[in-house]
């Protein structure tokens, strides 16, 4: 099995901080976070031993405080006090710490539920592609050379030499017809594009059935912001820039060629896989995400599975609502996933759940935040490690 390339860490410092002086921690009622950290330890417990892990840490004693949770939950009713003691009693918080301002956004993803069907008809001419056969995508340039961290590429070996994946351009124009890629077509390619973005998606069909789609790789072509051309065209205003504003003024102002090509300037396209109706969706971490609870993170700053705690930089007031953008980002979490443009060391995209209200909340979800890691007690590591 091939390990995670693990680069050094921008400059940062931990900052010890009591679990009691975590910005709302007696408030956070914990409830979905059992649930949410139940999927982090099936994940830890799934990984080799030799696995390496972000904070002087080790795969080893991550293991250990997943069992010990496994333990510790079975011999206690599965409590909110309950899933706080065990934390006390086996974590440690640290806040992460950056030199930079700018490096501490927080954002939201969810997923969309799109009218989809099985073959191309009336209503149905957006096809969803499933990955071509033979592409090999490199997520991080990084594991090869340093200086091209942060980049990826993908593409099909040619006469030796990997040659660079079509663009979302030649994709729309055809250049994957023909080879039985397409899972299932869809009815407006705006909504489409936002899934893509999104990397996950579940299609609801006339007869009543349903699937859950999957990001399964990139044609690895540079992410260009849509909201940005829009702002270039004179379109939207940067203050006014999220997903349901550049839905509505592309719908209003905008014709279906136009929107076209402005879409197109974005060459990266996301190809998917079915997962079917199961539970999820699923994460970078192979489990089913958990609303307002899982988290994507920049696996070279926060390793995935770590337990987190988020709150608004701002204040240390709490209210976990899933109604309010301005009020949700406070609470226990845990790194679950992963996404393009999720960079930096103190960055997180929080996954808002499915449907149309999910999607209001994370588009509208925009703040700076403050990060704490929970890292294995040393002496509980030591003494359970021997």
């Amino acid at each position: 099995m091939t390990l995670p390339f693990i680069s050094p860490l921008p400059d940062f410092q931990l900052r010890k901080t009591p679990l009691e002086h975590l910005p709302g921690y007696r408030k956070d009622d914990l409830k979905t976070a059992v649930q949410a950290w139940e999927h982090s330890c099936a994940y830890l417990l799934s990984l080799p031993s030799e696995t390496p892990f972000l904070f002087g840490t080790n795969a080893l004693e991550w293991q250990c405080v997943a069992r010990l949770y496994l333990g510790f939950s079975c011999s206690r009713r599965q409590e909110p006090e309950d899933f706080r003691e065990y934390l006390s009693r086996f974590f440690e918080a640290y806040e992460l710490l950056s030199h930079s301002s700018d490096d501490r956004l927080f954002t939201g993803y969810y997923e969309p539920e799109l009218r989809g069907a099985r073959s191309r008809k009336t209503g149905y001419t957006c096809p969803v592609y499933g990955r071509p056969l033979g592409l090999i995508v490199i997520e991080d340039l990084g594991i090869f050379r340093q200086s091209l961290e942060g980049h990826r590429i993908a593409g099909f070996v040619k006469e030796g030499t990997l040659a660079p994946a079509p663009s979302r351009q030649q994709i729309e124009r055809g250049a994957l017809d023909g080879q039985n890629l397409e899972i299932c077509w869809v009815q407006d390619a705006l909504d489409l594009y936002f899934m893509h973005i999104q990397g996950n998606g579940r299609i609801l069909f006339e007869d009543g059935s349903w699937t859950r789609l999957r990001y399964d790789g990139t044609n690895g072509h540079a992410y260009h912001s849509l909201g940005a051309e829009m702002i270039a065209h004179g379109l939207i205003a940067p203050e006014e820039v999220s997903m349901q504003n550049i839905k509505d003024v592309l719908r209003s102002r905008c014709s279906p060629d136009f929107i076209s090509t402005l879409l197109s300037v974005n060459a990266s396209y996301v190809f998917f896989k079915e997962t079917g109706a199961s539970e999820g969706p699923v994460g970078r971490i192979g489990q089913p995400l958990t609303p307002m609870r899982s988290l994507a993170v920049d696996p070279r700053t926060v390793s995935l599975g770590m337990p987190l705690w988020v709150s608004r930089f701002d204040s240390d007031s709490y209210s976990h609502s899933h109604s309010d953008s301005d009020s949700v980002l406070s609470g226990f979490m845990t790194a679950q996933d992963v996404g393009g443009a999720i960079k930096g060391l103190i960055r997180g995209d929080i996954f808002c759940g499915t449907g149309e209200t999910a999607g209001a909340l994370a588009g509208r979800l925009k703040q700076e935040g403050r990060l704490f890691v929970f890292l294995p007690k040393k002496d509980m590591r030591e003494k359970n490690l021997k």
